[in-house]
């Protein structure tokens, strides 16, 4: 899957204050609502042509205090420098978290003449404004659908840092809500609160930087460049029409809060490794020694176990892998205890998993499984690192294996995207390959006609790279069927072994890197002459992510100018005749 774009834009509980007792030119005020435009609460005033004069807007207030976050359109065009024309109308666009039946003064003042123009307004009744007053904050998530494809429960992940002192306790007051007065589940005031999962905590609060003192030269005034900040990730569900927005509000802010409780059909069973999650698609048990994947129990009215359980560990799951002899061929399922990770809530769980490859000390690996409430699928995301050069026979990453008993055809989409098939048994026989497939291959899967089940295995990402630079080293890398007592899926990246001349040692040099992400999915075919429909329009969502936005406000903490960020340390180098920026600071070393 592509990476979610995240276009972090600098909401407050807004601009609000206390009221002014000023008169007013009678323009109306827009109160606008979190919509497909924009995720956030505003409000719009458009200044007549008659009062406007030419000058530079200094400042925008709604009830006595500053908003920072505005937009300024004055003949159809946007203002970037704030200056303004006489006789020409403005329309002003500030975030405002406004309250239903609130009044509000907006005013605009100018630069040069400190003229205030300013008229008020009183939210209507129709609309709800904000959503909940025990909520301070909040920030606004625009999620987009692009690639023509409704959306249903998908998953988003949302990373976020803020001001500390907004919060308390994250876990507990964070409540994610659409406005959405058309859906169902919607409340008299047209919101759904759904499910989120906040994960990843962390709070920024060094004093050694806090208290250090700057001043600007030319103002005088105090520069702030860093604020204890909290930041954390959140996850929730995502409803979006084809090719449509939906706003996502998330708040926070309120230390009285009471913990949240969500209906989900996500549940995890036992403790540690060897704990099973289930939701309404699957029942997936893992291997109590390395907490790969071990059974998968599909659902979905086929009630099929998928298993493999004919050699060494047994598992499903079986990679990162490694075969650099003369050790043994060594694979992540062969782990014991390795170090990990268990995050279970009621938007997803994760399994995190790392550790050296077992007898490889200089190899590292992960394996991180996440699973979804709502979802057929297992996102699964695998790195291999080396630390020393090695000679191997394999480098393997995304491999599945199953026994025979259920699982007898298998399916690919071919380099000219045809949808092709063929019975496994009757192939050429471990130790060859029944078939290889080039890395771009879409999606493929084992199935089972008569019984209406399958494996899809989905390409997301895949990349080879090295740490200290260079050139990646792949040789053979593609993916490949084997048909032995069993049957199984692989991604090898380096894999003399598997060629015709397998007695060769190739090279893998210290800092080499390999990752991918591939999904999952134990999915029912469908009925008719397109059975593998449902694995054809799964791989199109996974590979067509919701494009996701983050709106914050500007806090009136923030410096109103550009922080210049510190370029060089104050050392030159050994660059004869350099000057460093500024004197060493006490314990400053070279």
């Amino acid at each position: 899957m592509r990476t979610l774009l995240l276009l972090l834009i600098v909401v407050t509980a807004g601009c609000s204050g206390v009221g002014s007792e000023a008169g007013h030119s009678g323009v109306p005020i827009r109160f606008l609502m979190p919509g497909a435009d924009s995720p956030t609460y505003r409000i719009s005033v458009t200044v007549p042509a008659r009062e406007m004069h030419d000058g530079r807007i200094d400042r925008i207030e709604a009830n006595g205090v500053e908003c920072r976050d505005y937009t300024l359109v004055q003949s159809g065009r946007e203002i970037y420098d704030r200056g303004t024309a006489a006789g020409e109308s403005l329309t002003i666009t500030t975030l405002f978290a406004w309250r239903a039946g609130q009044e509000v003064e907006f005013a605009v003042v100018w630069e040069e003449t400190g003229e205030r123009w300013h008229t008020t307004g009183r939210a209507g009744p129709t609309l709800p404004g904000w959503w909940d007053d025990g909520w301070g904050h909040y920030a606004g998530v625009l999620v987009s659908e692009t690639a023509g494809i409704p959306r249903r429960g998908e998953p988003v992940h949302v990373t976020m840092g803020l001001f500390a002192d907004r919060l308390s306790d994250p876990a507990r007051e964070i409540r994610v809500a659409t406005y959405a007065p058309g859906d169902g589940r919607a409340d008299d005031r047209g919101y759904v609160e759904v499910p989120s999962q906040v994960y990843n905590v962390t709070t920024w609060e060094d004093e050694a930087l806090l208290s250090v003192e700057e001043w600007d030269e030319a103002t005088g005034e105090r520069i702030l460049r860093y604020s204890p900040t909290t930041t954390l990730d959140v996850a929730f569900l995502a409803d979006v029409a084809s090719r449509g927005s939906q706003p996502y509000l998330v708040f926070y802010g309120n230390p009285g809060a009471p913990a949240p409780s969500y209906e989900t059909d996500l549940r995890i069973e036992g403790e540690g490794l060897g704990a099973t999650v289930e939701n309404e698609f699957y029942r997936i048990g893992h291997a109590a020694n390395s907490g790969a994947i071990f059974t998968v129990d599909v659902k979905q009215g086929v009630n099929v176990v998928l298993e493999h359980k004919l050699e060494t560990n047994g598992a499903v799951q079986w990679n990162p892998d490694v075969y650099a002899p003369p050790h043994a061929w060594v694979h992540a399922s062969d782990w014991e205890a390795p170090e990990h990770e268990i995050v279970c809530g009621p938007v997803f769980c994760m399994f995190r998993r790392w550790a050296p490859l077992p007898h490889l000390p200089d190899v590292l690996a992960s394996s991180t499984n996440l699973y979804y409430a709502g979802t057929p699928y297992v996102l699964v995301t695998e790195t291999t690192s080396f630390e020393q050069d090695r000679y191997v026979k394999a480098v393997r990453q995304a491999e599945v294996v199953f026994n025979h008993e259920v699982l007898d055809e298998f399916a690919y989409v071919d380099p000219l995207g045809a949808e092709q098939s063929f019975p496994i048994e009757g192939t050429r026989p471990h130790p060859e390959h029944a078939i290889d497939l080039p890395l771009a291959t879409p999606w493929m899967a084992f199935f089972n006609r008569e019984r209406q089940v399958a494996f899809a295995y989905i390409p997301l990402e895949g990349a080879a790279t090295s740490l200290l630079g260079g050139m990646p080293r792949l040789e053979n890398a593609y993916f490949y069927v084997e048909n032995g007592p069993w049957v199984y899926l692989a991604r090898p990246l380096v894999y003399p072994f598997g060629s015709n001349n397998a007695s060769r040692m190739v090279h893998v040099p210290r800092g080499a890197l390999y990752t991918s992400r591939t999904a999952y999915a134990p999915l029912r075919l469908a009925d008719g002459r397109d059975p593998f429909r449902p694995i054809r329009e799964l791989q199109q969502v996974l590979t067509e992510p919701l494009r996701v936005r983050v709106f914050h406000d500007t806090d009136a903490r923030t410096p109103r100018g550009w922080v210049v960020p510190i370029l060089t340390e104050p050392f030159d180098e050994g660059v004869e005749g350099a000057i460093g920026n500024r004197p060493e600071r006490d314990g400053d070393s070279r």
